[in-house]
């Protein structure tokens, strides 16, 4: 019954923000009242199972919230839309279908710079807005699948997430800076984030990933309903040493239902961007309502706990700042490089 539920809230879910992005895509007709001429903010996020959906739901509450204390002219509309993840989103970025986008540090960087998977086609409109919380790489192996290492994932079948998302892609570096590639594996399959957790309960499936801030109710789930465990990544080291945006992390004993141990693995940045056509004044008051509410934002999720201005403004940013956000954070003094 209660995995019933669950498929029908998030049914539910995904209905209700497509309905709001059409309604905000929409064209405002001249016969339309004045006060339907909002500014609109179209946020591509991830899977309505991970933080990344949570969160630009809370950053889209809190301007509509927050925006009318000191509005003079429109009201905003802000729509959260699911998406695959972080390729997705850029993607959607790219091609005009969203103005602002959550995105993890390391494809932040690779569409900025054009490098990697963007080689020679890096998004040179896109511009950096904050970075917001880690994202931690977690490795999760099925109750049947006896392996002590990551070494022991040779020849089983493990997925790797769908194409277009942020998972799959930090998976993949994740093998090419180890020299392997998805062949390694017996069977390397490209589950969407939903539908990979009945598949290790199953036992379809040895192992699945996610990379996402913790405590994440997705992996919860994964450990509770699987009876799955968290395997140590200890490879990671070698993909900081090539990819510097990473960083060793730690999955505190008892952060997860049932682990008993830390667990070594390593994380990355979520990142909020905006297309460079995106008006100045626009970026200039969703950057100002998050940092004056920011105690509301860091209360919607743990993994928001830890929100520091001195990280946000700068730690994970590779595109140049959005006029609108450089211009706030002038303002308060945190700019260090005031060429950014």
């Amino acid at each position: 019954m209660a995995g019933r539920l669950h498929d029908v809230s998030r049914r539910l879910a995904l209905a209700m923000f497509a309905l709001v992005a059409t309604l905000l895509s929409a064209p405002v007709h001249a016969s339309e009242p004045a006060s339907l001429n909002a500014r609109r903010i179209v946020l591509a996020t991830g899977s309505p199972l991970g933080i990344y959906f949570a969160v630009g739901n809370g950053i889209c509450r809190l301007i509509e919230m927050h925006h009318s204390e000191r509005a003079r002219d429109v009201p905003f509309l802000c729509a959260a839309t699911a998406s695959a993840g972080s390729l997705a989103n850029l993607q959607a970025l790219r091609t005009g279908r969203v103005g602002y986008a959550l995105v993890q540090s390391d494809w932040h960087r690779h569409a900025s710079e054009g490098t990697g998977r963007f080689a020679g086609r890096r998004i040179a409109r896109m511009r950096s807005v904050m970075s917001l919380h880690a994202e931690v790489f977690h490795l999760i192996v099925g109750r049947d699948t006896a392996v002590a290492s990551f070494d022991g994932l040779a020849g089983r079948r493990v997925n790797l997430g769908p194409a277009g998302s942020g998972h799959r892609g930090t998976f993949e570096q994740l093998l090419a800076a180890t020299g392997r590639t998805p062949d390694w594996f017996g069977t390397a399959m490209s589950l969407d984030v939903e539908a990979q957790i009945p598949a290790l309960c199953t036992g379809d499936l040895d192992a699945m990933s996610v990379t996402i801030g913790m405590p994440s109710r997705l992996v919860s789930e994964a450990l509770e309903r699987c009876q799955g465990r968290l395997l140590a990544v200890a490879d990671a080291g070698k993909l900081i040493a090539s990819q510097p945006y990473y960083v060793t992390t730690t999955i505190e004993r008892g952060t997860y239902p049932g682990q008993r141990e830390p667990i070594d693995t390593f994380a990355l940045l979520a990142t909020l961007v905006a297309s460079g056509d995106e008006p100045e004044d626009t970026v200039y008051e969703l950057v100002r309502t998050i940092f004056e509410h920011l105690d509301e934002l860091r209360r919607l999720h743990p993994a928001l706990a830890g929100l520091a201005p001195a990280r946000m403004v700068e730690a994970g940013l590779a595109a140049p700042l959005h006029p609108g956000a450089r211009r706030y954070y002038a303002e308060r003094g945190w700019l260090k490089d005031t060429r950014r």
